[in-house]
């Protein structure tokens, strides 16, 4: 019904139910646990964005924004704000998806992928960290194992912790790269902040224990990989760690062979 009203009603009113209606709406995207009432939902707020003004849009942008940074909680409150964070980063996918390459020439800023690199990079350490537990708990399991009982591991028993942040977040980023520029906003030059994303993706997101979080970040990466402007500078970091390992490594061995020419007590024989 709200999509006939978004559809048949005029701009101007649109314009004015456009905050009123917002939270409520996006809301419904974080409780909703129905599939289908999620789509419907999603497309409601997509028809939306289209329908408003730039300015409009931004500030709903800004309010997604908010709730996806959105600080800590305890208790009970901590679920019900990790699943506003998980519906804000899908809000703001779906402007992504409204706006098209604006949305990256106009919100990818470095301030904003610094944020969502901390975010992310937090995420999946909590997700890393849960699933180490999980790993313990389950040889603490096999160690008490009697004999004749079946068994086996089982993962993450109470599920991935956070990854709905993180798959929407990429999603986000996605929709943003896959314009006809690409994934040109998201360019090795635009600054640090951009190359710790790509680095966190190529590290630790491509391993991450949710397959979702897994599949999104290759198709993110394949994207950068298809700009030469990201995969320049992914191959001369890469290139650059690989050269300082050597050295390392190098270093390391210089050390061990003094040592134990030293530890001889004899002449040393070239």
């Amino acid at each position: 019904m709200m999509q006939q009203v978004l559809l048949k009603f005029p701009p101007d009113v649109t314009a004015n139910l456009a905050t009123t209606a917002y939270l409520p709406l996006v809301t419904h995207l974080a409780n909703e646990t129905s599939p289908k009432a999620r789509t419907a939902v999603a497309a409601t707020l997509k028809l939306l964005h289209k329908q408003l003004q730039p300015q409009q849009n931004d500030q709903l942008a800004g309010f997604a924004q908010q709730w996806l940074f959105k600080g800590a909680a305890g208790g009970d409150q901590q679920q019900q704000l990790l699943l506003l964070r998980a519906a804000a980063a899908h809000a703001l996918g779906l402007v992504a998806e409204a706006e098209g390459p604006r949305f990256g020439q106009r919100r990818l800023n470095p301030e904003f992928v610094g944020r969502l690199v901390q975010l992310l990079d937090a995420a999946a350490a909590d997700a890393d960290a849960a699933l180490a537990a999980s790993f313990a708990a389950e040889l603490e399991g096999e160690e008490q194992h009697q004999p004749g009982e079946d068994g086996g591991p089982s993962g993450l028993s109470s599920g991935v912790p956070r990854w709905q942040e993180v798959y929407h977040v990429l999603l986000m980023l996605e929709k943003a790269a896959s314009g006809q520029q690409g994934a040109a906003p998201l360019a090795w030059q635009q600054g640090q902040q951009v190359q710790q994303l790509w680095r966190l993706l190529v590290r630790r997101l491509l391993l991450h224990p949710h397959l979702w979080v897994r599949k999104v970040a290759a198709r993110l990466l394949g994207l950068g990989l298809a700009t030469a402007a990201v995969t320049d500078g992914l191959i001369a970091a890469a290139e650059g760690s690989s050269a300082q390992e050597a050295a390392a490594a190098a270093g390391v061995g210089i050390v061990d062979a003094g040592g134990s020419s030293g530890s001889g007590g004899g002449k040393f024989v070239p």
